[in-house]
């Protein structure tokens, strides 16, 4: 019966594994072109209208000058004169790309799991603590619990508390009065019923 295993390298075999993208050993492996009298990668990432700056304006960083004179300050890498960015290396675009979709996926779910429909980080933050309320609720309580806390902290951890759930609310009563004394006593028993309702109705 015949393995499906990959066989075992042999004694004293070296097995090389594949550069990693974007790496100085990534780019020797491809194709090279001359740029401009320089001999690059033909993954470069030089910009149409680039040019040179001489080794001893440079010094250690990228020779390259872009069209609209100003110039990259990266590193240079030795063996093209160039950072690792302009020679075709770095990371992978394709990654970046890939996990920016992720994120926005993620966020669009998220959207639709806790009923927002904006970006908005205060908007996310709100459905997030409502999705959560129950953790929110024991977070506002743990302070009262906590025996490493003083009987002052905990005295304002409840005053925190009760601000939060039962906060203190104003109300402002217009009442229409007769402006005389003798108005006031003349008024009859129903008309003083009538304005205690409406009293009674506007506290409520």
């Amino acid at each position: 019966m015949e393995s499906s295993q990959t066989p075992e390298p042999l004694s004293g075999e070296i097995v090389e594994a594949e550069p990693r993208y974007g790496t100085l050993a990534w780019l020797a492996l491809k194709p090279h072109v001359m740029v401009m009298g320089r001999e690059l990668p033909s993954c470069h990432r030089v910009p149409e209208g680039a040019t040179w700056r001489s080794d001893s304006e440079r010094g250690t960083r990228c020779a390259l000058e872009r069209e609209d004179g100003s110039q990259c300050g990266a590193p240079a890498t030795k063996r093209y004169g160039l950072c690792l960015v302009h020679a075709g290396g770095g990371v992978d675009p394709r990654g970046i790309a890939a996990e920016g979709g992720a994120v926005k996926t993620r966020l669009k779910l998220q959207r639709q799991l806790l009923g927002y429909r904006t970006d908005s980080p205060r908007a996310m933050a709100r459905a997030a603590v409502a999705a959560r309320s129950a953790d929110v609720a024991q977070a506002l309580l743990a302070p009262l619990d906590d025996r490493k806390l003083g009987s002052l902290e905990r005295q304002r951890a409840a005053s925190v508390l009760l601000g939060e759930t039962f906060p203190l609310s104003t109300a402002i009563v217009e009442l229409e009065l007769p402006s005389e004394p003798g108005e006031v006593e003349a008024l009859g028993w129903a008309e003083l019923q009538a304005l205690a309702t409406g009293l009674l109705a506007d506290q409520g």
